[in-house]
Protein backbone atom coordinates (compact mmCIF):
# COMPACT_ATOMS: atom_id res chain seq x y z
CA UNK A 1 0.00 0.00 0.00
CA UNK A 2 1.45 3.16 -0.82
CA UNK A 3 1.43 6.69 0.94
CA UNK A 4 -1.50 8.05 -1.01
CA UNK A 5 -3.99 5.10 -0.13
CA UNK A 6 -2.54 5.04 3.79
CA UNK A 7 -3.37 8.54 3.71
CA UNK A 8 -6.78 8.00 2.47
CA UNK A 9 -7.59 5.05 4.70
CA UNK A 10 -6.23 6.82 7.85
CA UNK A 11 -8.61 9.81 6.78
CA UNK A 12 -11.48 7.73 6.75
CA UNK A 13 -10.27 6.02 9.65
CA UNK A 14 -10.85 9.46 11.89
CA UNK A 15 -13.50 10.28 9.79
CA UNK A 16 -15.82 7.46 10.75
CA UNK A 17 -14.36 7.55 14.73
CA UNK A 18 -15.47 11.63 14.79
CA UNK A 19 -19.06 10.63 13.68
CA UNK A 20 -19.37 7.33 15.80
CA UNK A 21 -17.73 9.64 19.18
CA UNK A 22 -20.25 11.99 18.41
CA UNK A 23 -23.38 9.49 17.48
CA UNK A 24 -22.50 8.28 21.36
CA UNK A 25 -22.00 11.73 23.09
CA UNK A 26 -25.00 12.88 21.71
CA UNK A 27 -26.95 9.20 22.82
CA UNK A 28 -25.44 10.00 26.80
CA UNK A 29 -26.34 13.72 26.74
CA UNK A 30 -30.20 12.81 25.66
CA UNK A 31 -30.23 9.97 27.86
CA UNK A 32 -29.12 12.67 30.76
CA UNK A 33 -31.71 14.80 29.52
CA UNK A 34 -34.32 12.35 30.08
CA UNK A 35 -33.29 11.65 33.24
CA UNK A 36 -32.91 15.72 34.43
CA UNK A 37 -36.49 15.55 33.16
CA UNK A 38 -37.89 12.48 35.49
CA UNK A 39 -40.71 13.43 37.99
CA UNK A 40 -38.70 12.53 40.20
CA UNK A 41 -35.26 14.80 39.68
CA UNK A 42 -38.11 17.82 38.40
CA UNK A 43 -35.86 20.71 38.79
CA UNK A 44 -37.71 22.59 37.21
CA UNK A 45 -40.19 22.87 40.31
CA UNK A 46 -40.33 25.00 43.35
CA UNK A 47 -39.45 22.48 45.67
CA UNK A 48 -41.77 23.17 49.66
Amino acid sequence: MNNSNQGKLHNRKERIFFLYKNYLLEDILNDFAESINDEEYNFSSIQK
